[in-house]
């Protein structure tokens, strides 16, 4: 989302080996790093002071105390149970946590942290729907955009999600000669179908990259974000991304040491 415009590379989308700087008192010293978001190193070949107020060791290491000052995370996991409630099909327990570490470039070591993450359970009024989302910015202000990714995308994409399910139970309404009045009631309308997902969920996003453009300006032209996302529905898991954000699924396997039961 974002960056259509976008030509510039700055140090935060640049794959680096090593570059030479000078701090306050003139001295070199080189910044070489491990890759773009991964602890660093900041080795200094002065005698100057290259810490920039940040708890490092001697070699320029973060301590254990400025990376939990980087980190946030959730405190223990949190459980929902998933799927359709009325037939039962389908329902799962699903566990999740988050974890999130602002990163440290030593040319910039107070960038912001350009990541964000969303939960929201009962989503778009259905008691047994949830979307996580993970959005990752880039550019100078790539944390605008991700926060306004985070703000917005699921809240759009909730209202596709009623729209249609209104459209639908409308339609149904209307081939029995009934009024198609409808108030808000999600446990009456229809769940959606494969299809009919995909398409309220493709058309948040792009709903949501219009309304970027159109209210961060410039911002979003130079910066963007990527976005991931995983919703359930009708008993079904959708992922949906932009960008080069993943989600990757995995299942249990038993062992002789960790099997699984029933």
């Amino acid at each position: 989302m974002g960056c259509e415009q976008s030509t510039d590379r700055g140090p935060e989308t640049e794959d680096y080996g090593s570059f030479s700087h000078k701090n306050a008192a003139n001295q070199n010293y080189s910044v070489r790093r491990k890759g773009v978001g991964a602890t660093e190193h900041l080795m200094s070949s002065g005698k100057g002071d290259t810490r920039l107020a940040l708890e490092v060791d001697e070699k320029g290491n973060l301590l254990e105390e400025e990376i939990i000052k980087r980190t946030k995370s959730s405190i223990r996991p949190a459980q929902i149970i998933v799927g359709d409630e009325a037939t039962k099909k389908a329902r799962i327990r699903v566990e999740y946590a988050y974890w999130t570490q602002r990163g440290y470039y030593p040319d910039d070591p107070q960038k912001e942290n350009q990541d964000e993450y969303s939960i929201v359970t009962k989503f778009a009024g259905d008691n047994d729907d949830a979307i996580f989302g993970v959005y990752d910015g880039h550019g100078l202000k790539g944390h605008t955009a991700s926060a306004y990714a985070k703000e917005k995308l699921p809240s759009i994409i909730a209202k596709c999600i009623r729209q249609k399910r209104v459209k639908e139970y409308q339609k149904s309404l209307a081939a029995q000669g009934k009024a198609t009045t409808v108030a808000y009631n999600p446990s009456i309308w229809p769940e959606l179908n494969v299809e009919d997902y995909e398409a309220v969920c493709r058309k948040g996003f792009l709903e949501c990259n219009r309304l970027m453009h159109d209210e961060l300006g410039r911002t979003a032209n130079l910066s963007g974000t990527t976005a991931v996302t995983v919703s359930f529905h009708s008993g079904r898991m959708t992922i949906c991304n932009v960008g080069d954000s993943r989600a990757v699924l995995g299942h249990r396997v038993s062992t002789d040491d960790y099997p699984i039961k029933e």
